[in-house]
């Protein structure tokens, strides 16, 4: 379990360290799109595992490349 996680967190961090998160940078970005905290962040309901709302497709990234 432990090696698992760490492996995530090594993936994680490759991926993000890459892009830049803001608007305005020179480099390549990642943006959110079509997100809403409401229905894709915030928990909706809480059974042990917190869910989003229904009809949620979650939290979507939109990469965005400055040539």
């Amino acid at each position: 379990m432990n090696l698992a996680r760490h492996e995530m967190t090594m993936i994680l961090g490759t991926l993000f360290r890459g892009y830049d998160l803001y608007k305005g940078q020179s480099r390549r970005t990642l943006e959110l799109y079509d997100t809403s905290r409401q229905r894709d962040i915030d928990p909706n309901s809480d059974k042990i595992i917190p869910v989003p709302a229904k009809g949620s497709k979650g939290l979507r990234i939109k990469y965005v490349s400055m040539a």
